[in-house]
């Protein structure tokens, strides 16, 4: 059930009746009526009592009024205002349902990923070959490098919080990996001696526009 509308009093018709036979529109006194009898009229409830009271506000004119600079500036200031929340509300339910999408998308992946991986046969561990520690050979190792884009800053929010980068993350991965290296080639590696190690630098290694 809808609220029920509150009953005109004589004094909010008589009131309508004054406005409208000096000519002053009903958009001019809305607020004014409205603060009156402490009431809160729409325009429309007001254009409907008119017609059951046969009032036409036909020959009412609406004042033009004409704001002062500092007024106009801040009309602007606050239309302006709107938009960007406008276009901020926009871009925060496009990502929301992006956030939303991916992680329905991530679930059904390992779900799949986990009844495939159940399917399969049962896989036996490799048998460990013993080595002679006086087996050991010389080799050279080779390290290819590219893409670092260091100075690239990519915010979570772009990538629904599923990673980031920026130049802290890249001293920490190139810290890392030379880690990894020592760790493979010292310890990993076993039977093999290297005693040189070739980077190969492939490009991309400072972010930039240079892909245009």
């Amino acid at each position: 059930m809808g609220k029920l509308l509150e009953a005109w009093s004589k004094k909010e018709e008589n009131y309508l009746r004054d406005k409208i036979k000096v000519g002053t529109h009903p958009v001019d006194f809305l607020t004014e009526m409205n603060k009156k009898f402490n009431t809160n009229r729409s325009f429309t409830s007001i254009e409907r009592k008119l017609g059951r009271m046969q009032l036409s506000i036909a020959h009412c004119q609406k004042k033009l009024t004409v704001p002062t600079p500092k007024e106009a500036q801040e009309i602007v200031k606050k239309d302006v205002q709107l938009h960007r929340l406008e276009a901020e509300r926009k871009i925060l339910t496009q990502k929301y349902s992006q956030a939303i999408k991916a992680a329905s998308y991530q679930e059904t992946i390992i779900e799949n990923l986990a009844t495939y991986v159940k399917a399969l046969p049962e896989v036996a561990p490799p048998t460990i070959v013993p080595r002679d520690p006086k087996d050991v050979s010389e080799e050279d190792a080779v390290l290819l490098l590219s893409d670092f884009h260091a100075g690239e800053v990519v915010r979570a929010e772009e990538l629904n919080g599923i990673n980031s980068y920026n130049f802290d993350i890249c001293t920490k991965r190139l810290k890392y990996l030379s880690d990894s290296i020592r760790d493979i080639v010292k310890n990993k590696l076993t039977g093999y001696k290297f005693k040189k190690l070739h980077i190969l630098g492939l490009g991309d290694m400072v972010s930039g526009c240079i892909h245009e």
